[in-house]
């Protein structure tokens, strides 16, 4: 009778624990399905009931803003850490990772640095900025966006201060001084309308990164921001194909901005097919292995940057202007959840 009464309770007691080990949340059902599935914070985000929420729903997040040249570096003298800090305390409180956005950008810039004719002294101020940065952070921030936006439509170079002043060569510099500070970051090439394979961006974009790799330049992936539209073009095995040609090269693919705008007033079948795009996204992220990130460019519609940049669109993200889940965000969540 003893040994029954044992038994019975270590069945009981292992009941327990494997009930107390399944992920309850959101974030935790990202985290076991090994998605670092987040959105882009500004401060407020992490405070409060805003930081419940965060933490509850995401396992990964990007600071919208606070890490761009002129909100952290906003004069040569002058470092602004304290809102980063307060993000990456706040994330590793939570079992959150962390993007770094970015390093080298035509805009997001002070004008010390972007009216600066003096190459030596160009070069000497990116030196500084990577290498303050990567040091002062070094094994929190799991990725970083080295570049962003350095190509134009046509799969021509953007003809940015930095790229008029040194070429190309400045991103393979870039991207071996961020290698030499922090060794275990993945380092990326960051952009938009780069998804699709066979347009000209995203070939050129392509072409480049195998030339980095043939020269041995340490970039670890691309990024694609994927702010798209509804009405506009998609093609999810187009993407797939991009995805797994840089797999071929030993390279990663993130999701690092997503939204989808739909025009105003939408359809019931705007809507559903806004929502399949988002869940084609997230079975990319569930089904190709060189891709484990999906980061969306805020969360609620309320304070959506598309309200501001594309007049006669909106409602481009997983939560409405009430705070409220659409219906994708449980589905997105259901699709992690049943990861196999």
């Amino acid at each position: 009778m003893k040994k029954l009464f044992l038994n019975f309770f270590v069945v009981i007691f292992v009941a327990t624990l494997f009930s107390c080990s399944k992920p309850k949340t959101p974030a935790d059902i990202a985290r076991k399905a090994k998605v670092n599935f987040g959105y882009a914070v500004k401060i407020g985000d992490v405070l409060g009931e805003n930081g419940e929420f965060t933490a509850e729903n995401f396992s990964a997040l990007v600071t919208e803003n606070m890490f761009k040249w002129s909100e952290i570096h906003p004069t040569k003298k002058l470092w602004n850490f304290g809102d980063m800090n307060t993000v990456l305390d706040f994330a590793e409180q939570n079992k959150m990772r962390v993007r770094g956005h970015t390093f080298i950008w035509h805009q997001g810039n002070p004008n010390y640095l972007s009216s600066e004719k003096d190459p030596e002294v160009l070069r000497a101020l990116l030196e500084e900025q990577i290498t303050t940065l990567m040091t002062q952070y070094k094994g929190r921030i799991y990725e970083y966006d080295v570049a962003n936006e350095i190509f134009e439509e046509d799969g021509s170079f953007r003809k940015t201060f930095w790229y008029n002043t040194f070429g190309e060569e400045i991103y393979e510099y870039a991207f071996t001084l961020a290698r030499k500070i922090d060794p275990k970051a993945r380092l990326l090439l960051n952009d938009y309308n780069n998804e699709n394979i066979g347009y000209p961006k995203t070939d050129a974009q392509f072409e480049f990164v195998k030339r980095l790799v043939e020269k041995g330049v340490p970039i670890d992936g691309i990024g694609c921001q994927l702010h798209l539209s509804e009405d506009g073009y998609f093609d999810k095995e187009k993407i797939r194909a991009n995805i797994r040609r840089y797999g071929e090269l030993g390279l990663r693919v993130s999701f690092t901005e997503v939204d989808v705008r739909v025009p105003l007033p939408p359809t019931e079948e705007i809507l559903a097919h806004q929502e399949q795009m988002f869940l084609d996204l997230m079975d990319l992220v569930l089904t190709e292995p060189n891709v484990d990130t999906y980061i969306f460019w805020g969360y609620t519609d309320r304070n959506s940057w598309v309200n501001s940049f594309f007049p006669g669109y909106g409602r481009p993200l997983p939560f409405d202007r009430d705070m409220n889940p659409k219906p994708m965000f449980a589905k997105m969540v259901e699709m992690m959840k049943n990861k196999k």
